[in-house]
């Protein structure tokens, strides 16, 4: 077995300059995960996943890697030291892992197949929780800083699943049901929590909801053509939204939801850096003008100022601080 040390929630990253965290590129059409200098943009190793990986975590301590193995039906647990995988779970035939997050020790995934949200214990090496939503492809999921609430994203049903009670254990659960636009699947809370907002491929709408409440408040028309994922700054002022079928990424000001910026990059992608100072953008060949890297973005001036040639198929991301 693989020794697992305590794995703490809330670790502050430094800057990707300071060479303090790497970056993890899933390129789903390789099969593979690849880790990257974060200070100096160059790929420093590459590690075999399940096939069509579609989501990757880090543990808290950098040690490991998690990804969500689509349609291999399995997560990877990857050492990133060795940089091997020390195991595969299999989570069953047609179960369509997609969306994974580390928070609290625990690995949180959506299984589509299965419309439900799973958690995997790394040190127990088990499956020690399973949340039935009931809706159509739950896709993407995010979790507030205390560990109480999840909000997850059903695509197909057009809903977004609030469940509370999470930190207190069986039976405090409870799951609100919330309406939003059909498509929706990118899926962001607000830095102090008060706010989720929800885009939809449906149609080019975002939705406003009131995390106390589970209420939608507000919705507005992002003019996307595919409103895939949306990620607010670090400091709560920016919300980028991608769409992917456009070409753009569009960058709206959280208080006034107004556009402020529009770039020409198609992403299927997003990860902000820590510390605020730049946002990390996917693109790969089938986006419109796709070249297949991450597109590096000041946070301050909106501008491009890199690229990181990863591979094909370069997808969703994390950080994983350097021990």
């Amino acid at each position: 077995g693989v020794a697992f040390a305590a794995l703490a929630v809330g670790t502050q990253f430094l800057s990707a300059q300071s060479h303090a965290s790497s970056l993890l590129v899933l390129l789903r059409t390789e099969n593979q995960l690849a880790i990257v200098d974060a200070g100096t943009g160059k790929v420093t190793g590459r590690v075999a996943t399940g096939a069509d990986p579609h989501g990757v975590a880090a543990s808290a301590d950098g040690r490991f890697a998690f990804t969500a193995n689509q349609k291999g039906n399995s997560l990877s647990v990857i050492d990133l030291e060795s940089l091997k995988e020390v195991r595969r779970v299999d989570l069953g035939s047609g179960s369509q892992p997609h969306d994974i997050l580390f928070a609290g020790g625990k690995v949180y995934f959506t299984v589509e197949g299965y419309k439900a949200i799973e958690r995997y214990d790394p040190a127990a090496s088990t499956i020690d929780w399973i949340f039935g939503t009931g809706q159509n492809s739950t896709h993407m999921l995010i979790i507030s800083k205390d560990l109480n609430r999840i909000f997850a994203a059903n695509r197909a049903s057009g809903t977004i699943t609030a469940i509370d009670g999470v930190a207190g254990g069986p039976p405090a659960w409870n799951a609100t049901l919330i309406p939003v636009t059909k498509g929706s699947e990118g899926i962001a809370i607000s830095p102090d929590g008060r706010e989720v907002w929800a885009a939809t491929w449906g149609n080019s709408s975002v939705s406003i909801i009131d995390a106390a409440t589970n209420v939608v408040t507000a919705t507005f028309d992002s003019q996307t053509k595919h409103a895939n994922r949306v990620q607010f700054t670090p400091d709560g002022r920016h919300v980028f939204l991608l769409d992917r079928e456009g070409g753009d990424t569009v960058i709206v000001d959280a208080a006034s939801r107004k556009e402020i910026k529009r770039l020409k990059i198609g992403a299927d992608a997003m990860l902000m850096q820590p510390d605020g100072s730049h946002a990390y953008l996917a693109v790969d060949a089938h986006t419109p003008g796709g070249e297949n890297y991450i597109a590096v973005v000041d946070v301050k001036t909106l501008q491009e100022t890199s690229r990181i040639p990863t591979g094909s198929g370069a997808d969703a991301m994390a950080w994983a601080p350097r021990r």
